[in-house]
């Protein structure tokens, strides 16, 4: 919670609202949409193993990088990587990192869909992030066998607000192997956890 915290301060601070009381704001600024967002984690993630995983990658941290933290905070994870293809995102997302001293975690300027994938465990695909299946056809090309994939996908009026994951769709090598749904008063996505087999 103290991610959540942080996330919502260094919002105030670069607004320019305050430029000190940084303590007091830390412990007082805390908004439900925060909470809640960070709080979906624990249903987005419930279907996936992270007990020996290494190596994260987020494809689509975006500046306020939640998942990242929530990570961090949750699992004992050498190493959580970021990247996004905003720059701005990934400045401000840094920053957050950096202001909360998180070590074991950092943000790239980098493009999903041609990133290496080659020594990833697990690989969290952002709602906003376009075109997912091109990234998903990456990670098939590039990750290791195994590698556990989360796909957040936001929905409205029951219809994809985004192009669809689906079997078809998906690389021969990539298998859905649970679906499940998040909806909260702000946000309604549905969640896919995707791992990748051998030929």
């Amino acid at each position: 919670m103290r991610a959540v915290e942080a996330v919502e301060t260094m919002h105030i601070l670069r607004s320019g609202l305050m430029d000190s009381h940084a303590d007091f704001l830390a412990d007082h600024a805390v908004g439900d949409f925060m909470k809640i967002r960070f709080e979906t984690k624990v249903k987005d993630l419930e279907n996936a193993d992270l007990s020996r995983v290494k190596k994260v990658v987020m494809v689509g941290s975006g500046p306020l990088p939640e998942t990242i933290l929530f990570l961090n905070e949750n699992f004992s994870i050498p190493e959580i990587i970021g990247i996004d293809n905003n720059e701005e995102a990934v400045l401000f997302g840094s920053e957050l990192l950096s202001y909360l001293g998180v070590g074991n975690a950092s943000i790239d300027y980098a493009d999903g869909v041609v990133y290496d994938y080659t020594d990833v465990d697990f690989v969290y695909i952002a709602s906003f992030v376009p075109p997912k299946n091109k990234v998903l056809d990456q990670i098939a090309r590039t990750a290791p066998d195994h590698v556990q994939i989360v796909v957040e996908t936001p929905l409205l009026m029951n219809k994809m607000l985004f192009e669809e994951v689906t079997s078809q769709k998906l690389h021969p090598r990539l298998k859905i192997i649970k679906r499940g749904l998040n909806e909260t008063d702000y946000f309604r996505h549905e969640i896919l956890t995707i791992e990748k087999y051998s030929t």
